[in-house]
């Protein structure tokens, strides 16, 4: 069966990318043709989410669509009707709010099935524009025949909010393999990060923005050295809140124990090198980063958010938090550092949680069996 995939394309990979690039590899192509439709600000930008090895052996796969904003929207239009019209596909496939104006647009034009895949909403605490743009999502959606999400409570707002029937639940995933904690790190990197430090590290992986919490990480380290000061402290990512969070580091007198290393490319390294992994989000649907860190075996403290209490629900009394809650975040995170046999603990429970309930396969399996229930069904 033949499936258009569409999404808008960032020069740099965050969590959807990076679960998309693990989908491109596994799908089926002998059970599926493919075609890509991307939106994108420049042309000639590299794709996060598609290997260029698959681009090279698949070179009619893609289509580029210029989009400067709302008024490249009727030119989108009209590029996608004549690739539907050409390529004629079973079900149409989007995975962002950008896509999913330009399926439900041509939607009015065509009887192509259309698979609205949402990974996630972060409300009005990631900003009103967010807020504005996820609004219009909601109705967007309600014209697709299947709404794909990743978590269940995502599915239950979906379910709610915007009147949708059929909405089905495909877990958030990883590639457990890439993110194996046994694969051979070079252990000097540690030593490179803090040279000389033999205490614990904790630390974060995400876009700095206000909606991810960041300054509630910091401020709750800062008070964490008041009580153990043999903790370092690294935030991966980079994002609109980087330089506020360095700062308020400066006015709590913690600069010299926090690294920011910015946006890493391959961030298994760093969270190789921790000894606990942190999630302070005000809003998630089923975060990535949490997934990625335990399946190194880190135990993980996290905000009651989304389905994160589902991921933690084998140590919900020491590793689930109300989100925004300083002081839990504290009393959490010094109770791992006084317990390294609790630490070790977790660690373990946590890699098996995710081999065993989030695993890419597993989901690539359910995605295909969803998009194969529209084979031939085009009105």
């Amino acid at each position: 069966m033949r499936v258009i995939f569409f999404k808008s394309n960032y020069h740099k990979a965050g969590g959807i990318e990076t679960l998309l690039k693990s989908v491109f590899g596994r799908i089926d192509t002998t059970r599926f043709e493919l075609k890509t439709i991307v939106m994108t600000h420049v042309p000639d930008e590299p794709l996060s989410f598609i290997e260029p090895e698959f681009l090279k052996q698949n070179p009619d796969h893609l289509e580029l669509i210029p989009w400067n904003g709302f008024k490249s929207l009727p030119d989108a239009v009209k590029i996608t009707r004549k690739v539907i019209d050409k390529f004629q596909p079973d079900v149409l496939y989007t995975h962002d709010m950008r896509s999913n104006l330009l399926v439900f647009c041509v939607s009015f034009l065509s009887k192509t099935p259309w698979v609205a895949h949402i990974h996630g909403w972060l409300g009005k605490s990631a900003g009103l524009r967010t807020w504005f743009f996820e609004w219009v999502d909601r109705k967007l959606i309600r014209k697709a025949q299947t709404v794909l999400v990743g978590s269940n409570a995502l599915r239950h707002r979906i379910k709610t909010e915007c009147g949708v029937d059929d909405v089905r639940l495909i877990p958030n995933a990883i590639d457990t393999g890439y993110f194996n904690k046994s694969t051979d790190w070079d252990r000097n990197f540690r030593e490179t990060l803090f040279p000389g430090f033999e205490g614990v590290i904790v630390g974060s992986v995400g876009r700095l923005h206000l909606v991810k919490g960041g300054h509630i990480f910091v401020e709750a380290f800062a008070k964490i050295l008041k009580t153990n000061p043999d903790v370092r402290c690294i935030i991966m990512g980079e994002g609109p809140e980087e330089e506020n969070l360095k700062q308020q580091a400066r006015d709590l007198g913690v600069e010299a124990y926090i690294l920011f290393p910015g946006f890493v490319e391959d961030m298994r390294p760093y969270i190789y090198a921790l000894d606990i992994f942190m999630l302070c989000s005000l809003a998630e649907s089923l975060p990535l980063a949490l997934l990625e860190g335990i399946c190194m075996g880190k135990p993980a403290v996290g905000s009651d958010v989304g389905d994160v209490s589902c991921v933690l629900d084998f140590g919900k009394e020491d590793l689930i938090v109300p989100a925004g809650d300083v002081e839990g975040f504290y009393r959490a995170l010094k109770n791992l550092i006084d317990k390294p046999d609790l630490r070790k603990r977790y660690g373990q429970l946590s890699r098996e949680k995710v081999e065993a309930e989030y695993s890419i396969d597993s989901a690539v399996n359910r995605i295909q069996e969803i998009l194969t229930e529209y084979k031939g069904s085009k009105k």
